[in-house]
């Protein structure tokens, strides 16, 4: 069931410090964008309309259409980075700002974390086709666990170790290796060089394996020989 009304005023703090959302079910129609419906403050507390600012890019464009699912993950793509950054819209400083921003696909994002910076810029996608579902979102890692996040550096260090010993892609056949498929990412990304980030004396005892360069396959390998 589609939303429509997403806002930050809309987002609740349970007793046991868990978020809810609220304010399904009371969309009201705008006489026109700009009218007594649309609300002209980044919190958006005293209108029952929708507010402009957190409205999606093809309501704006369309005057307010039906509300979608593709059109509330937009806003929540919005509603996460106003969250996460402790008030800031992801569009602009101000009302008019994000509005315009909105439409022109024009965020200015603050770099948060890898994880939360990816989430968000998929969710703001201008083209409802391209922003991810709710499910895809719920299973972003950013959610997940630090246990996952290891247990799956464990699982592409071990692929790599295999991959080194027989030549053969676990990936499947004709299919990039785990080994090509890390090359994709710049290491510069992860650290100018891990190799000297780590302590010597940890060094000295995991070069008795093997000489570590600085990539991201030898890394994902370095901590799954630890």
């Amino acid at each position: 069931m589609a939303h429509g009304f997403l806002r930050p005023s809309w987002v609740f703090v349970d007793s046991e410090g868990r978020l809810r959302l609220g304010g399904y079910g009371i969309v009201t129609r705008q006489q026109s964008r700009f009218g007594p419906g649309v609300a002209a403050s980044m919190t958006d507390s005293a209108t029952v309309g929708r507010s402009a600012c957190w409205t999606s890019t093809e309501d704006l464009v369309n005057d307010f259409g039906e509300p979608t699912l593709a059109g509330d993950i937009q806003v929540a793509g919005m509603l996460v980075y106003f969250i996460l950054t402790g008030g800031r819209h992801p569009f602009g400083a101000n009302p008019l700002e994000a509005e315009v921003n909105i439409v022109r696909s024009s965020s200015q994002l603050d770099h948060i974390s890898e994880e939360a910076n990816d989430l968000v810029a998929s969710m703001l996608q201008a083209d409802p086709a391209s922003r991810p579902r709710v499910e895809q979102c719920i299973e972003h890692p950013f959610f997940w666990s630090g246990e996952k996040k290891f247990r799956l550096i464990l699982i592409v260090g071990s692929d790599v170790l295999t991959e080194m010993k027989t030549g053969v892609a676990l990936t499947g056949t004709g299919a990039p290796t785990m080994m090509e498929i890390l090359t994709l990412v710049d290491i510069s990304d992860v650290s100018p060089n891990w190799v000297q980030e780590i302590q010597p004396s940890v060094m000295k005892e995991m070069r008795s394996f093997r000489v570590y360069r600085n990539t991201l396959a030898e890394l994902t390998l370095f901590i799954y020989n630890c």
